[in-house]
């Protein structure tokens, strides 16, 4: 299983806060653990407007290194569409940046490691961790 970690999971973990969060990652292998490439473009975009920058780009570089980073494949679009489409047909859209990440997430049948339950909850397909 592939656990692919919500750009709210890297950042607790960045931050080792909350501790939970940091000893529940440290137990998995860095070979079941992943994230989207739009989740780094996220966090690239905090560290750049930060008032440490190039420290804060290291500690990325560090965070990321053991981790597979998953970039947007045809697959993640088709599930985007669909996604998309069941959200607005119920009246429940998310955030552009979240919806990619979550049809990045359910196209390879990962587990989206999150904290942020309540918008994702009513994604179809989707397959969860808080």
């Amino acid at each position: 299983m592939i656990y692919m970690l919500y750009t709210n999971i890297c950042i607790h973990t960045i931050r080792k806060k909350p501790r939970s969060v940091f000893g529940a990652l440290r137990k998995l292998s860095p070979d079941s653990v992943a994230t989207s490439a739009i989740t780094e473009a996220e966090l690239r975009f905090g560290m750049s407007n930060s008032s440490r920058p190039e420290h804060n780009h290291r500690v990325l570089d560090e965070f990321l290194g053991p981790f597979q980073v998953l970039s947007f494949a045809s697959v993640a679009a088709i599930h985007y569409g669909d996604i998309r489409l069941q959200l607005k047909r119920t009246g429940t859209p998310i955030k552009s940046m979240d919806l990619l990440i979550v049809a990045q997430a359910r196209s390879p049948s990962a587990t989206l490691a999150t904290n942020n339950v309540r918008a994702l909850e009513r994604v179809p397909g989707l397959k969860w961790e808080n």
